[in-house]
């Protein structure tokens, strides 16, 4: 007796000859679909040179070759990364932390903006007391040579979004300690030194706990985190600048605005493919 066709499992078996014909066609011949190149900051692997390749190793330089370029490669990296986020909250990227209510936090190490997690925790290195030392002595001497020109200097410290949003931060991280990094530093400088510093954290954090000061899918602040901000440290240079005087609030409109890409979701090749309204 012939065995009956079983429908859900021919459609599979079409699907998947459907995929593997379209991964060679669209790497010989190229896709039907245009999709931005992803940002990976790596070079891709290039095309193996025969005469510079021994025949041995041949076959697994084209196979990383191909693993790079194959037809439609960008297009299913993007929707299995928008897959793990969306279903399980994950996220493919290390430096990227996904958030309640689809927000991304920044979760990597950097010479530069440090490392937003021990900042949040309050951790500081081992005998950070010399670190702060050298820190306030660089700050101290690049006020002395500014002012030598003639010109006022001050410092200002802008807090991440993990010390303004941190409510969106997801359950694993925990508690953030009630002074972090940043705010152990600015209470040394404000005992061992004399720098003029305005610590933005304190409004920001205020502003925050009522409205969106930051974007979602980006590290960076938004028009109105970025507004108070300026209005902060006009203020400041006021108290030191003759006729240096803020604008009045009521100049300023606020306006509704749709974004689809950050560096948040840049950095996990979703632009374009997410997307927050801000107002």
């Amino acid at each position: 007796m012939r065995e009956r066709i079983n429908i859900a499992d021919l459609i599979v078996a079409l699907a998947f000859g459907l995929v593997l014909v379209l991964l060679v066609t669209g790497s010989l011949l190229g896709t039907l679909v245009e999709v931005p190149p992803l940002v990976e900051k790596r070079d891709l692997a290039e095309y193996p040179d025969r005469a510079q390749i021994s025949f041995r190793d041949y076959p697994a330089a084209w196979e990383a070759w191909y693993n790079d370029h194959f037809g439609y490669r960008a297009l299913m990296v993007r929707a299995n990364n928008l897959m793990r986020l969306r279903l399980w909250g994950v996220s493919t990227v290390r430096q990227v932390l996904p958030g309640r209510h689809g927000w991304l936090f920044y979760d990597g190490r950097s010479g530069r903006g440090g490392y937003p997690r021990f900042n949040y925790r309050g951790q500081l290195p081992d005998q950070h007391e010399g670190l702060f030392t050298a820190l306030q002595d660089q700050l101290e001497a690049t006020r002395d040579y500014f002012e030598a020109l003639g010109a006022a200097n001050g410092l200002v410290v802008a807090p991440d979004k993990w010390s303004v949003h941190g409510r969106y931060l997801p359950e694993e991280v925990g508690e953030g300690a009630p002074l972090t990094s940043s705010d152990l530093f600015l209470a040394h400088l404000r005992t061992h030194s004399d720098l003029d510093v305005l610590d933005l954290k304190p409004l920001l954090r205020d502003l925050g706990a009522r409205e969106q000061v930051f974007h979602r899918l980006d590290s960076h602040w938004n028009d109105r985190g970025a507004w108070a901000a300026s209005m902060a440290i006009l203020e400041r240079i006021g108290t030191r600048v003759p006729g240096i005087v803020p604008p009045d609030p009521t100049d300023f409109r606020a306006e509704s605005r749709t974004r689809t890409d950050g560096d948040l979701a840049r950095m996990m090749g979703l632009e374009g493919w997410m997307r927050e309204t801000e107002n």
